[in-house]
């Protein structure tokens, strides 16, 4: 005997599915706060980052990647923790901005990446032909590039 519940089910998971794609369809323009320098890219390799800022410093390195740490001199921005793959080129995945305070990185968030539009919490868009998922988790406004051999990318349609 079918349930007449299925019907219901069915459109709502086919809706949650599109939401998904559509949301990583949506481009933004410019994610990032201004603390973090135009000259940063995903997919950048660690030395090339490390050429273009001899002031960031390796703080970690572990067996899937690397990261990388820069003061800002700023009171509301604390510092930038910058993560790169341990594969191929040692590529730039996620960057994580951290705030003086969980309010001042909610409301930049919302300044910056407008509300969110993948399960009420995170954004997910595309940037400069890429992937990009971004949350709040604490202090922090964390970005992520979807980027081959990196710590996320098989994981990306999981979450």
């Amino acid at each position: 005997m079918k349930s007449k519940t299925t019907p219901l089910i069915l459109t709502l998971l086919l809706l949650l599915i599109t939401t998904s794609t559509i949301a990583q369809n949506e481009k933004i323009k410019k994610p990032f706060p201004s603390e973090i320098s135009k000259k940063v890219k995903f997919g950048m390799s660690k030395t090339e980052f490390l050429n273009k800022f001899p002031d960031a410093e390796i703080v970690a390195e572990e067996s899937f990647r690397t990261t990388v740490y820069q003061k800002t001199g700023n009171r509301d921005v604390t510092g930038i923790g910058y993560y790169f793959g341990t594969k191929d080129n040692e590529p730039l995945y996620e960057i994580i901005v951290n705030f003086n305070s969980e309010s001042m990185a909610e409301s930049r968030a919302l300044e910056l990446l407008k509300q969110a539009n993948f399960k009420n919490k995170e954004w997910r868009y595309t940037y400069k032909k890429r992937p990009l998922w971004c949350w709040v988790y604490k202090a922090k406004i964390v970005y992520v590039a979807r980027i081959p051999g990196t710590e996320w990318y098989e994981d990306w349609d999981r979450n």
